[in-house]
This record gives C-alpha cells, sequence and structure tokens, in this order.
C-alpha cells in the first residue's frame, strides 16, 4: 500500500513540476490528493507545505487554512495554529471543525470564555460533535453551573466513542458526588465502567472515585475491592497503597470489619462495649460525627467493680486517619476540665510519631488498631 502511495506522489510532482495542470482548480485538487497522501503516511509537516500552497494560490480556502491550523496544534505550536483557524472560520464562520479546534486551544490555555464561545459555535453547527458537548460540560462545570453542565453530558453521552462516553458518565458521577447523591453517583460510576473494554488511566480515575464513595458510605470492603484492581494496574496510582495499608486488617478481622462498617448508633454502642472490657463505666456519651464518640468514664477498682475511682475522658475514632498530637493535646485539656484522672485514644488506625512522643509524658493512653483488635475480640 505504501509503495502506490509513493508511486502517486511521484506522479504528482512529475505533474506539477511540468506544469501539466490546465487550471488552478485541477492543480488545488492535486495538492489536496498529495496532502492526504502524506497524511496517511505520517508526513504531517509534508502535508502542511502543500496545504500551505493552496493557500498561496487562493487565500479563501477555508479548509486548507484549518488544516494548516490543525496541523499547527497537532506540533504543538497552539499560538500559530489559532492564527490559521481564526482565519478559517472569518471566512467560513459556520465551519464547526475550526470552531471546534479553537476552543480546544483556548480551553488548554484556562480561557474558558472564548473556549465556551467557539465551542458553541462549534455545536450550532454541527449538533453531533459530542466531544465539543462533552468540553462544553467541562466548561459550566468549572463555572459551578451543574445544571449546564449535565446537560451539556447528557448529550455526550450519546457519542458512539466509548472512552468519550465512560468519561461523560464519569463526571456526571463525581457531581452526584459532590452534592452528596451518594447512590446516583455509585449508579454513574457503575455504569460507567461497564463500556469500559480495557483498564486505562479513565477507568483508573472512574474506579479510584467509586471507590472513595464506598468510603464514605462505611462500605469499605467494596472500596477494597475497587483499590485492589486499580492497584493491578498502577500500583502507585495516588494513594492506593496508603488505603489498602489502612483498612489491611478488615480482611482478616470481621469484628474489626464491623466496628468500621457499621452505623453512628451501633458505633457509639460497640465504643461503649470496648470501654467495658478495658474495665470502665461510661457515665456520658457523645457521638460528635459519623466517625468520633467523646465518652466520659470511671474507672473501676477492687474485685467486684463495687469502688470507683476518677474519670477518664475517651475520644474514639474511625476515620482511618493516624491520629496526630493536636487530638491528644484536646484529650489531655479536657482532662484538665474534668478534674479527671487520665485520657485515653482509640482508633482503628494508628498514632503518627508525633503524637506517641506527646503521649510519652502526659495521662493518656493510647489504643491503636492492633490493640484494639485484642479487646474486640473479648466483646
Amino acid at each position: 500500500m505504501t509503495g502506490k502511495k509513493d508511486f502517486a506522489l511521484v506522479e504528482y510532482r512529475q505533474a506539477l513540476s511540468l506544469g501539466k495542470f490546465s487550471n488552478q482548480a485541477i492543480e488545488k485538487q492535486a495538492r489536496y490528493r498529495m496532502a492526504d497522501i502524506y497524511l496517511s503516511m505520517g508526513q504531517a509537516e509534508e502535508a502542511q507545505k502543500e496545504f500551505l500552497l493552496i493557500v498561496k494560490m487562493d487565500p479563501n480556502d477555508y479548509r486548507a487554512l484549518f488544516n494548516i491550523g490543525k496541523i499547527f496544534y497537532e506540533r504543538n505550536m497552539k499560538d500559530n495554529a489559532l492564527n490559521y483557524l481564526m482565519k478559517s472560520v472569518k471566512i467560513n464562520s459556520s465551519f464547526a471543525d475550526a470552531w471546534f479546534y479553537i476552543g480546544k486551544i483556548h480551553l488548554e490555555a484556562n480561557r474558558y470564555g472564548e473556549a465556551m464561545n467557539a465551542f458553541i459555535n462549534c455545536v450550532k453547527n454541527d449538533p453531533k460533535n459530542y466531544e465539543a458537548h462533552y468540553s462544553l460540560g467541562m466548561i459550566y462545570k468549572a463555572m459551578n453551573n451543574t445544571t449546564k453542565a449535565l446537560q451539556e453530558f447528557e448529550i455526550a453521552e450519546r457519542s458512539p466513542d466509548n472512552n468519550l462516553k465512560i468519561k461523560t458518565i464519569y463526571q456526571i458521577g463525581i457531581i452526584a458526588s459532590e452534592s452528596g447523591n451518594y447512590d446516583k453517583a455509585i449508579n454513574e460510576f457503575q455504569r460507567a465502567l461497564k463500556y469500559a473494554n480495557e483498564e486505562n488511566s479513565t477507568t483508573i480515575a472512574v474506579r479510584y472515585a467509586l471507590a472513595g464513595v464506598y468510603e464514605n458510605r462505611k462500605q469499605i470492603l467494596e472500596a477494597i475491592e475497587q483499590w485492589e484492581k486499580i492497584a493491578q494496574y498502577r500500583p502507585n496510582y495516588m494513594d492506593v497503597q496508603e488505603k489498602l495499608a489502612r483498612y489491611s486488617d478488615l480482611r482478616m478481622d470481621d469484628k474489626l470489619k464491623d466496628f468500621v462498617t457499621c452505623s453512628t448508633s451501633t458505633f457509639e454502642i460497640i465504643s461503649q462495649k470496648i470501654l467495658s472490657a478495658m474495665e470502665y463505666d461510661v457515665i456520658d456519651s457523645k457521638i460528635i460525627n459519623d466517625n468520633l464518640v467523646h465518652m466520659v468514664a470511671l474507672e473501676r477498682s477492687g474485685k467486684w467493680g463495687a469502688v470507683r475511682q476518677g474519670k477518664v475522658f475517651v475520644v474514639v475514632t474511625r476515620s482511618g486517619d493516624p491520629v496526630d498530637d493536636d487530638v491528644l493535646s484536646f484529650i489531655v485539656d479536657k482532662v484538665k476540665t474534668l478534674h479527671g484522672v487520665k485520657g485515653i485514644c482509640i482508633t482503628t488506625s494508628k498514632f503518627t510519631p508525633k503524637a506517641i512522643r506527646y503521649a510519652e509524658n502526659r495521662p493518656v493512653v493510647l489504643i491503636d488498631r492492633n490493640e484494639l483488635t485484642k479487646i474486640l475480640k473479648k466483646i
């Protein structure tokens, strides 16, 4: 096939050098064919030379101007590209392809107003340019206009290009997630993955977002499943290894898993049971948020636990984040306010080195994930 193209190029060059073309129109047609052959052979700069010669013959040939601009764009010469693309639409203001590339150049330079105008002109003249609709959706999303963004994404989703379809549904899921509609977000992310024939950067991003929603919903095992799939293809993607390490015990210990994934009210009840197993009686308990409980307890003393001693202030956290010294400082201050004897911090994660150093000479007991797992087995 390449041999035939080379032969055709030789014939065209010979005809041009001998001036065999009877008029300008036929010569333009020959140069267009030469340019097409060069493009099919991956020789974009040679093709661009032909388009430049066409424009020299006919300065109003908007298609040739567009092709010059497009090739400049692909060569990452954006200013030159924009110059020729603008000349193209000045001659033919309804030429959608040129408006599309003008929009891309402005969008990549974060010139959202100019990009929006170009993409609007593009879809006005070519409503089925789904990538332009997607780009408009991204601009509206960046401007926090989610209503218009969703309108554009719904059109872009009609694209026959599966990768664009996945990217579009992913953005719909992101909007749902950011608005707190986790059920819709999960549905959209799962729907996006159904269109995937292979793993790539887009599907990895979808899986990561899906795992994040699962984590927020306390569906940790489902989140782990997504992180593990990501790790198979991109081991160092974002904080996936950190997430897997953080929740590693959940795959081995059912009681810890239940503690991390249970409802807020059950979380409070189990926290109280943990203190009871540690020989403390809870006298006050307060849910701060889904992952945090504060309690005040009394120490037990004596064989039958009949004698009560000093107050203890307790923080129980299941956020999964390592506990730093600021949390311990808060506990120590509360102990002082209560005239208590000590504080206790219980976490499903671990303590930072700074926190461990802070606790060394202060009345605060640290219970990390390993110690917590042992206590949960007693309940």
